[in-house]
């Protein structure tokens, strides 16, 4: 079984615990998870899951200290977790450039439909 750090999370996008301290990454952890059981409808402990729950719950988390860390839409980066739509205009350095988020989003969203096929929805910014 695996579990979703604020390490693992920051890891991700490159970036530092001063720039998203634990207690944040932890924050965006839990509505992470929170999101990710809206969508498959599945009862999932972060701090005991499986390899793919880690993986999507910890993508989403890191889109959200990516959006905390750049200022959101204000610095050309949009997002919704609930449709797991990202789109950003302008690159920037470590992981918060454009291809990783999208990765990671991408990532997210073939592990979700994969845990639940029959109820997942991609809606297009």
């Amino acid at each position: 079984m695996a579990s979703v750090t604020p390490e693992g999370v920051r890891e991700r996008i490159n970036v530092s615990v001063a720039q998203c301290p634990d207690d944040v990454v932890t924050r965006f952890i839990v509505k992470a998870t929170a999101t990710v059981k809206l969508e498959t409808g599945l009862t999932i402990d972060y701090t005991n899951c499986t390899d793919e729950e880690e993986v999507a719950i910890g993508n989403v988390a890191a889109i959200y200290c990516a959006c905390r860390i750049t200022g959101g839409s204000a610095s050309g980066l949009s997002f919704r977790v609930g449709d797991l739509s990202i789109s950003e205009s302008s690159s920037t350095p470590n992981g918060l450039s454009s291809a990783n988020l999208q990765f990671l989003l991408d990532e997210a969203k073939g592990i979700i439909a994969k845990l639940n096929p029959g109820g997942f929805r991609v809606v297009n910014a």
